[in-house]
């Protein structure tokens, strides 16, 4: 089994994912497969950048590129505007401030140094083509960080989806950005965190 395997928050990621025909999506953070083994589009060509070789070992995904580096690096590793799409979903938690994972990869890919929003989404915009989208999920405290950051590297954000149970506050907050532009931000109505399973082309869970 992946310890680092795909969770609710990458499935919420994924979630009505579309790459044009003949683009590439690069996944930052993937692990060993992550948002793209929740797409159902076989046709779609996979960028796959982690810092850790033995997740990226497992990636099953066919025909992905592999590359393992750290995202700081990723500005000077790979070309610029090869990306029509970018997901993103950077560490969370800051360090000392819950428990720590019991798994070194999950670890890796929860606890947050001071710069990994800057980094990731400084990353995912030098990889994405003008207009091209960038998708990240995250936590509702963090939303006007996320929002400001994506700003600050040239990514205007025109969607906020809230993630939770009916009724209670929001556990996680994906936003969408596009390359270049500036749109009008429209926060949509909070839905339920998608299932484990394979996510359909028209954004359903399969379970």
């Amino acid at each position: 089994m992946n310890p680092a395997g795909p969770t609710s928050d990458t499935a919420a990621l994924a979630e009505g994912l579309r790459v044009r025909d003949g683009g590439l999506a690069a996944d930052l953070g993937a692990g060993s497969g992550g948002v793209a083994r929740f797409v159902a589009d076989g046709s779609v060509r996979w960028l796959m950048l982690d810092v850790n070789p033995e997740l990226l070992a497992l990636c099953e995904i066919p025909g992905a590129m592999r590359v393992c580096c750290d995202v700081a690096r990723a500005t000077s590793a790979l070309p610029a505007g090869i990306a029509s799409v970018v997901t993103a979903n950077p560490p969370y938690l800051a360090a000392g401030s819950a428990r720590r994972p019991v798994c070194r990869a999950r670890e890796q890919a929860r606890i947050a140094g001071p710069l990994a929003l800057p980094l990731f989404y400084r990353a995912a915009s030098h990889l994405l083509e003008e207009g091209g989208e960038f998708r990240t999920i995250g936590r509702p405290r963090s939303l006007e960080e996320m929002l400001v950051t994506c700003s600050a590297f040239d990514m205007g954000p025109f969607e906020i989806q809230p993630f939770g149970p009916q009724g209670r506050p929001a556990s996680l907050v994906r936003i969408r950005a596009l390359r270049g532009a500036r749109a009008a931000l429209e926060i949509l109505p909070q839905k339920p965190l998608p299932g484990s399973g394979r996510i359909e082309a028209g954004g359903c869970a399969r379970v």
